[in-house]
């Protein structure tokens, strides 16, 4: 049965009266959400260089929170990696030690105060990374187009896999520190942490967003229906995992009619998979 974290009465709100869909409760996981408004996490830069949290950050998140009025709200992206190739702005919060749980916890308290759904996002940038050093690390050297990005090395299978558990200890940090919902890491084949382990590692009781890897669009739109259902089908029963798209994927990239027609073809064999394999409870 879903936990209900607060209670919320929209009859005197005008926006519920308006659109009465956006305030009715959702089911996610084991948590009833009051409502279907999510503030995404944003780049606020009001962390100390070091990555800790601060007083304004704090504030910051607290006033967020009162504007999603129960609904879920994420703080910023945290990067995972001491060396800090994965740091995509200044002021990122970090979380690749336990010594940042008590800055994190600070935010799920004021997010929480405000009677709103806390939401914690895991973000190693990649080629946009690596702001405060001199190189960045990928899985090739394939440069960012814009100039002001570092040059990368291409990581090794060690590195990968240690990158693989930096994502795991950090979403330990984060349940740890009080969040409710943790986002978002992309599975295979961009990343290399199936669902499956995952939720091994994070246990069932953790909401998982995942980035979902539109480089498969790619292979055509019958593959990219058989992996989502292949992913679906991988944790169940299913009510405490959430697809999402990522702004720098393959939307991100539409340069002409081909990468259009890609793009549209990958986002409908998504919703024919859901609708075909995603209905709750699923059975594998």
């Amino acid at each position: 049965m879903a936990k209900t974290l607060f209670e919320w009465d929209y009859s005197d709100y005008p926006g519920a009266k308006r659109y009465p869909h956006l305030f009715k409760p959702i089911e996610i996981g084991n948590l009833l959400v009051p409502n279907r408004i999510k503030y995404a996490a944003t780049e606020e830069n009001l962390n100390g260089l070091d990555g800790f949290i601060t007083d304004s950050g704090v504030a910051y998140m607290r006033e967020r929170a009162k504007g999603v009025v129960g609904g879920l709200c994420f703080m910023q992206g945290v990067y995972m990696d001491e060396a800090r190739k994965g740091q995509g702005y200044v002021g990122q919060a970090a979380a690749w030690d336990d010594k940042f749980i008590p800055g994190l916890k600070r935010i799920a308290d004021a997010i929480h105060e405000q009677r709103a759904v806390a939401g914690f996002q895991l973000m190693d940038c990649g080629r946009v990374g690596a702001v405060e050093v001199e190189s960045g690390h990928g899985p090739s050297t394939l440069p960012q187009r814009l100039r002001i990005f570092k040059p990368m090395v291409e990581m090794t299978n060690a590195e990968v896999k240690e990158m693989v558990q930096q994502h795991i200890d950090a979403a330990k940090r984060g349940i740890e520190a009080g969040f409710d919902v943790i986002e978002a890491y992309t599975p295979p084949p961009i990343g290399s942490l199936s669902v499956k382990e995952a939720r091994a590692a994070w246990g069932e009781n953790t909401i998982i967003w995942i980035n979902f890897p539109e480089t498969i669009f790619w292979q055509g739109k019958e593959a990219t229906k058989q992996y989502t259902k292949e992913l679906l089908l991988s944790d169940p029963p299913g009510d405490a995992l959430i697809l999402g798209f990522t702004e720098m994927g393959t939307w991100g990239s539409i340069l002409n009619e081909e990468t259009e027609v890609v793009f549209k073809d990958g986002t409908t064999a998504i919703m024919d998979a859901i609708e075909e394999y995603g209905n709750i409870p699923i059975i594998p």
